[in-house]
């Protein structure tokens, strides 16, 4: 599974709103690798912010608040 996809399901398993801190807390029950890194929140925090300027995957609701676009 995907980084994207793991976070895509955090999001969905906490009613479509997921700050980060929800994130990185859930991760490894999707991706259990998410944590090996020493800068691991760092490269969660890289591909949500990949991902939002293409507008495919997630979107700010609130600062440090994420949902998924459909």
């Amino acid at each position: 599974m995907t980084k994207i996809t793991a976070i895509k399901k955090v999001i969905e398993a906490n009613g479509g709103l997921a700050t980060l801190e929800q994130i990185y807390k859930q991760i490894t029950k999707y991706k259990r690798d998410a944590k090996q890194a020493d800068d691991w929140k760092a490269g969660i925090r890289g591909v949500i912010n990949r991902e939002l300027p293409k507008g495919k995957h997630f979107k700010r609701v609130y600062p440090g608040t994420y949902s998924v676009i459909e």
